[in-house]
């Protein structure tokens, strides 16, 4: 009996099989249905997919057989792998020098015939073969030594996309403890910065109330920016903690009417409208599970960036509500000053402003927090608007049994 050296890629091979993670995992039924196929193909009691580590070959489907395993020192696979461009064929054991006294043939299984094909990874290295087995002597056809070859490309295939989701996995995993990991941060610094922030403020405003006017002009402007970039300081740290909030704390979702969560929203941006002199409408809207205040942030957000951003005398902001499929479909309208097309996606990113500070003021947040909200509760949020033409925010919201109507309330602020 001759024990087959090992190739002379070994050490990458057994790095390669090893970043598949497949040695010793359960059976899986795409890789049983192979083996038992290439028996019925060849007509052989035995077949197995058999992958060849540092000492042993270990099936992970086998046909026709009990064992898991047999040492590598006498594993006919330990040949096949050696001449990876071909099937590696054995018509009769008896007869061959390389396996004569090899315990796999004078006891069970008692293997005189084998063919394998090895199992190729893109990248060239052998890591086993799938093998057809019988007990007596015999040839094996061109159509069936075809036929195994097909089917190890298709172990390979099956190898590839399993270590693919694999990564993919653990790709997700990573991703969401990186992103709750930044959420956490987000909080941690945006709450322990404001306590300093209020300090300075506070302590500024001081400074403004008593000298201004008793210092020269430079030093007035000087305060006037410091107040003004602590008042932006402030609204952008509520923001971010708003922001990393959502999803985070426990939902709070029952069912409410919209009806009533926009009247709440009306009523805390009384004095903006009253001021802007702006129409708030609507009419059918639904009962919602979801989060009141959260969804209360949404609203609130798309009526005041409709009053905010609009050159009318009038800003007028409708709101609308329609069935489709499983789905609410929400539509925010505003006459105000539109968004260009090319902006419709880069106006939800987290810090994406289209206008300075001088023009309007704000933080590039809002819409942010929009999304993840919506998101969040499992819809999806887009624009629809042309500039000088209005704005058309839609939303959705996914529609709970019992919940496929429309309030017939109708409200105009």
């Amino acid at each position: 009996m001759e024990v087959a050296p090992k190739p002379e890629n070994e050490e990458q091979r057994i790095e390669t099989l090893n970043s598949y993670n497949i040695l010793d995992s359960l059976p899986e039924k795409e890789y049983d249905e192979i083996t038992q196929l290439a028996s019925f193909l060849c007509d052989t009691p035995i077949a197995l997919i058999s992958l060849v580590d540092e000492n042993r070959q270990w099936f992970k489907s086998k046909t026709g057989l009990d064992a898991t395993e047999t040492p590598r020192d006498v594993a006919f696979c330990a040949h096949a792998i050696l001449q990876p461009e071909e099937p590696f064929i054995v018509e009769n054991s008896d007869s061959d020098e390389r396996f004569a006294n090899n315990p796999l043939v004078t006891s069970d299984p008692n293997v005189k015939f084998y063919a394998g094909c090895p199992l190729n990874t893109p990248s060239g290295e052998s890591l086993g073969t799938l093998c057809v087995i019988d007990s007596i002597a015999r040839k094996i056809t061109p159509r069936q030594t075809e036929a195994l070859k097909i089917l190890a490309k298709n172990v390979v295939n099956l190898l590839e996309l399993r270590k693919a989701k694999q990564e993919q996995k653990q790709l997700i995993e990573r991703l969401s403890d990186s992103n709750n990991e930044l959420e956490q941060f987000a909080y941690i610094a945006s709450h322990d910065l404001q306590e300093p922030l209020r300090v300075i403020s506070s302590y500024v405003q001081l400074i403004s109330r008593r000298y201004k006017g008793k210092l020269d002009t430079k030093a007035d402007q000087f305060i006037e920016y410091t107040v003004d970039g602590c008042s932006r300081m402030e609204a952008l740290i509520d923001g971010l903690l708003k922001f990393s909030r959502v999803g985070t704390n426990k939902s709070d979702k029952k069912w409410h009417g919209c009806h009533d969560i926009l009247k709440n929203v009306t009523n805390d941006l009384k004095v903006r409208v009253t001021e802007s002199n702006a129409k708030i409408s609507w009419s059918e809207l639904p009962e919602i599970f979801a989060d009141k205040a959260q969804i209360g942030i949404v609203f609130q957000n798309l009526i005041k960036n409709g009053i905010k951003y609009n050159k009318n005398e009038i800003p007028t902001i409708k709101i609308k509500c329609k069935q489709s499929d499983n789905l609410w479909e929400f539509i925010v309208q505003d006459n105000g000053i539109g968004i260009e097309e090319s902006y419709h996606q880069s106006i939800f990113k987290l810090f994406k402003r289209l206008h300075s500070n001088s023009d309007y003021s704000g933080t590039g947040i809002g819409l942010s927090i929009c999304k993840k909200i919506i998101e969040h509760h499992g819809g999806s949020i887009k624009v629809k608007s042309k500039k000088n033409d209005g704005s058309k925010f839609i939303f959705t919201l996914p529609i709970y049994e019992n919940n496929s109507r429309l309030q017939q309330q109708k409200f105009a602020a």
